[in-house]
C-alpha cells in the first residue's frame, strides 16, 4: 500500500508547500429533494461538513478552506453544473453525470456525534454514489448497469494533482469493494467495466482514519494521482453490486507550489494519544506536534521539544528534541510517577516560537494490586465437620 500509484506521471513528494491556487470539495447528504427526506438526524447535519477555519486531507494536503457540497438523494440523475470556488478566488466548473443517490457514511440510527471531532471524519462522512454497477436483481430496483462519473472543467492549471476520498453507507456497505478510473482508463462504452484501480474500503478504523491506495487491490480510502494535465478531468467510481460507495471529497491543486510559510502558533497544534494515564511511570501517552504556516499547510524539517509548564511533579519526556516529518509531526513519548494533572506546550528551536495550544495529562493513581491474606477457616464444610479451608483475601 506504500508503493504510490502513478498515472501518466511520477510522484513527487517533496517538503510540504503552500499553493497559489487549490480547490477543496466535500459532499454532503442533503437528503432527498422529493419529497424532502434527510438522511441524517437534522441536528447533526453541520457534523457532515467542514468549517471554514477546519483543517482536513491526506498527509501533506491539509488545509483549511473546504467547499461543502450537498448532494440530493435520487434515482439516475444529472447533477447540475455548479462552480467551485478556489482558495484564490479562481473557478473550476464541477458536474455529476449519471448520479444515484448521496449517503452519510453511517445509517442516521448509529451516527456518534463525537467521533467528528476530527474534520477528517466530515470529509469520509457523505458521498455522492454516482453508480449502481453490476446491480443485482435481488435489489428490487432494476437500476441499468452503467457507470455515473463526475466531469470537472475549466481546470486553470498547466499540471496538477488531484486527491480524491471515498465513503460508504456502512447499512450497504456489503464486500467493501469498488474501482476507480480517471480520464484515458475511462472507455468509450459505457457499459465497459475494465481498466482502472480496484480497492478495498478499510473497516472498523477509528473514523476519519485516512488510508492511501498505492496499488491495484489496496484496502484504503483515497487515492492521489499527480502531474495530470488537460483542462478537464473524469472520474468514474463503482462499487461491487449494491455496495454504495462513492466520492466522499476531492483535491486538486498545482503541480509543485513554493515553499511553506513561517510557523503560526496558532494553527499548529498538539494531541494526546490518551489524556489519562497512570501514574507509574512506565504506563504513557504519545503527544504529537503538529506544525502548520497560516494556511495550514505541514511543515517537515523542523526540530521542536516538549516542555512541561504544569505541575509540581517532573514528568520524563523522550525524545527531547524531535524533527517534524512530511506530515509537519513530531512524537513525544511522556510518563510521570506523580497523581497529578500536567501541562504541556512545544517550541520550535529556531525560533524559540512557542505554541498556542497546550494539552493537559490527568497522571492518576494506579490500581491497588492488595496484600495477599490466607485465612484459616473452622467448621463445618460438606462431609468435614470441623474441616478447614483457606480464603484467599486481597
Amino acid at each position: 500500500m506504500k508503493k504510490l500509484l502513478n498515472l501518466a506521471a511520477s510522484f513527487l513528494f517533496l517538503c510540504p508547500t503552500t499553493y497559489a491556487e487549490s480547490f477543496n470539495v466535500n459532499f454532503w447528504p442533503a437528503g432527498s429533494s422529493s419529497p424532502p427526506s434527510p438522511w441524517a438526524d437534522p441536528n447533526n447535519l453541520t457534523l457532515l461538513q467542514i468549517a471554514p477555519t477546519e483543517i482536513a486531507g491526506a498527509p501533506g494536503w491539509e488545509t483549511a478552506g473546504w467547499q461543502n457540497v450537498g448532494q440530493a438523494n435520487g434515482f439516475i440523475e444529472n447533477f447540475p453544473a455548479t462552480t467551485i470556488n478556489g482558495s484564490e478566488g479562481s473557478t473550476v466548473t464541477f458536474e455529476i453525470i449519471n448520479q444515484r443517490n448521496a449517503g452519510s457514511y453511517f445509517w442516521a440510527s448509529l451516527r456518534d456525534p463525537s467521533s467528528h471531532s476530527n474534520p477528517n471524519a466530515s470529509l469520509l462522512d457523505g458521498h455522492s454514489n454516482s453508480t449502481e454497477f453490476d446491480e443485482f436483481s435481488g435489489s428490487g430496483a432494476p437500476f441499468p448497469e452503467r457507470t455515473g462519473s463526475i466531469k470537472i472543467s475549466n481546470i486553470p492549471f498547466a499540471t496538477y494533482d488531484i486527491a480524491i476520498y471515498f465513503g460508504v453507507n456502512e447499512g450497504q456497505a456489503f464486500d467493501r469493494i469498488a474501482t476507480v478510473r480517471i480520464n484515458e482508463e475511462i472507455p468509450t462504452d459505457p457499459t465497459d467495466k475494465t481498466g482502472g484501480t480496484t480497492f478495498t474500503l478499510p473497516n472498523g478504523e477509528p473514523d476519519g482514519t485516512l488510508d492511501e491506495i498505492t496499488a491495484d487491490g489496496d484496502t484504503g480510502n483515497y487515492i492521489i494521482y499527480n502531474n495530470l494535465s488537460g483542462t478537464e478531468i473524469n472520474i468514474q467510481t463503482w462499487g461491487k453490486q449494491f455496495n454504495h460507495i462513492g466520492i466522499a471529497g476531492i483535491q486538486i491543486r498545482e503541480t509543485g507550489g513554493v515553499t511553506a510559510g513561517p510557523v503560526d502558533p496558532n494553527t499548529s497544534t498538539l494531541t494526546a494519544s490518551t489524556n489519562s494515564v497512570a501514574a507509574n511511570g512506565s504506563a504513557s501517552t504519545q503527544i504529537t506536534v503538529t506544525l502548520r504556516d497560516a494556511n495550514g499547510i505541514p511543515i517537515a524539517g523542523e526540530n521542536v521539544t516538549l516542555n512541561q509548564t504544569g505541575g509540581s511533579g517532573s514528568a520524563t519526556i523522550s525524545p527531547t528534541t524531535a524533527s517534524t516529518n512530511a506530515a509537519g509531526q513530531a512524537v513525544f513519548t511522556v510518563t510521570s510517577n506523580t497523581v497529578e494533572s500536567q501541562e504541556f506546550s512545544a517550541t520550535v528551536i529556531s525560533n524559540s516560537l512557542t505554541l498556542t495550544q497546550t494539552t493537559t495529562i490527568d497522571f492518576v493513581a494506579p490500581p491497588a494490586t492488595g496484600d495477599l491474606f490466607n485465612v484459616n477457616l473452622w467448621g463445618f464444610f460438606g462431609s468435614n465437620p470441623g474441616g478447614t479451608a483457606e480464603q484467599t483475601i486481597y
